[in-house]
């Protein structure tokens, strides 16, 4: 998005909000952008083309059509957005899971034969009642014939059933649940919003991806399918299981030469986490951004790929972990425990469940602030704390460590004394790795 004319852009901004005597205006720029149609009267999508030459990397402009033409010749992107209004109260018609699978009838199952098997099906239910229509108008019509109507020179009246299969598919088909043991059909309405929620997440994706592959021309060369929220309404376990298998739902019955979509999933959930490779999640961090021409601050954005983080080997004392001992370390203990981690504001480690325990009530005690931050206590062992420093520190969360002292005699390491004792050294590996190896 570029400014189409900055002389006009200020030149209105200048007659709607001016400069007064204090030299301040009432509403700042973005305001006014802000009221309706201002940003589409003045900001315009241009298009370049970015060609790689001996100066660098030159941007080239497109003609507006030739870049939306570009554009999407090269990606498609889809979105199954978290405000899927799928409560019966506030739904839509085009919203329930009724209208959903008829949709998706219409949109990727209604090949020739299946249609022709639908009209043939609706034509003789046409045929049907019609004749219904004539024995109950019957009488209706007598009546009517005893008014003159129709007379010698009028046409006849005759009420036809004119069902058509697209009204029919689109309009008429319901879904119900039925109980297995009973047999019992209870309409949409009786099922949870979490279920409602899986299902409609499982036909959105699904027809996203049909419906790329079924272009026939100028398909474009990748797909991304963007799926927001999808823990809403569900619970830990079908959150988890729906991460681990919606790639495999996506995805059966696609021949092997058929081109796969690229799916972006955004969460709050530990649970989806929990059952991802720690490889494929992206960390978004909000911070202020600095603008060194302007000296202005903005909130912004800062994305870390874990694929690209690496911890530091380490060795400390009698200790020695590589890298890749380390990585494997972290992998593990988050999957079990720690995946909130990602959704801190900052962490406190502590070496077991009796500091856990104390945390909160220290906390009110003397940090109460603290109560109003989104904290995570991880619960890590006093050799391990050092282990999440350089995530810690990648992901960019403010930690506190809180762990024993573990004072030992210098001629003994296997002697425990007093931290006041004459010459008393820490046997605790986190506080040497902290320390730079000091054990004073």
């Amino acid at each position: 998005m570029e400014v189409e004319d900055a002389a006009e852009l200020w030149t209105k901004y200048d007659q709607a909000f001016p400069v007064q005597d204090d030299g301040q205006r009432k509403r700042k720029l973005v305001d006014f952008l802000a009221l309706e149609g201002n940003l589409k009267a003045h900001f315009k999508t241009r298009y370049y083309s970015l060609e790689n030459s001996g100066a660098g990397i030159v941007p080239t402009p497109l003609d507006p059509n030739e870049g939306r033409k570009t554009l999407r010749s090269l990606l498609r992107v889809d979105f199954v957005d978290a405000q899927r209004n799928i409560d019966d109260e506030n739904a839509t018609r085009s919203n329930k899971l009724s209208e959903a699978f008829a949709a998706y009838y219409q949109r990727n199952l209604e090949q020739a034969e299946a249609a022709e098997e639908a009209v043939a099906v609706i034509e003789e239910n046409n045929q049907n009642l019609t004749a219904h229509y004539h024995q109950h108008f019957q009488p209706l019509m007598g009546i009517i014939a005893d008014l003159g109507l129709p007379s010698h020179n009028d046409r006849a009246m005759k009420i036809v059933s004119t069902l058509s299969s697209e009204v029919a598919l689109r309009g008429s088909a319901e879904l119900f649940y039925v109980d297995a043991a009973s047999s019992h059909e209870l309409p949409e309405a009786y099922n949870g919003l979490g279920f409602k929620n899986l299902v409609f997440m499982a036909i959105q994706i699904d027809n996203f991806y049909k419906q790329w592959l079924a272009t026939d021309e100028n398909r474009p060369l990748c797909q991304m399918i963007f799926v927001e929220e999808p823990e809403v309404h569900l619970h830990a376990q079908v959150q988890q299981t729906f991460i681990k298998q919606i790639w495999k739902v996506l995805t059966q019955g696609a021949g092997d030469a058929e081109p796969r979509p690229q799916l972006t999933v955004t969460t709050h959930s530990s649970h989806v986490l929990d059952a991802v490779d720690f490889s494929k999640i992206r960390y978004f961090r909000r911070v202020d951004l600095d603008d060194e021409a302007t000296g202005n601050t903005y909130p912004g954005s800062i994305v870390k790929s874990l694929k690209e983080f690496q911890p530091d080997a380490i060795n400390v004392g009698d200790l020695e972990v590589s890298v890749d001992e380390a990585l494997a370390f972290l992998k593990k203990y988050l999957r079990l425990t720690h995946c909130d981690l990602f959704f801190a504001d900052a962490a406190i480690l502590v070496e077991g469940a009796v500091e856990k325990l104390l945390l909160p009530k220290m906390i009110d005690l003397a940090a109460g602030g603290l109560n109003t931050k989104y904290i995570t206590i991880l619960e890590v062992g006093g050799a391990y704390s050092m282990r999440f420093a350089k995530l810690l520190e990648f992901l960019g969360i403010p930690y506190l460590v809180i762990t024993d002292i573990d004072s030992v005699d210098p001629n003994n390491n296997r002697k425990g004394c007093k931290a006041t004792d004459a010459g008393a050294v820490t046997s605790n590996a986190s506080i040497k790795y902290f320390f730079d190896g000091s054990d004073l």
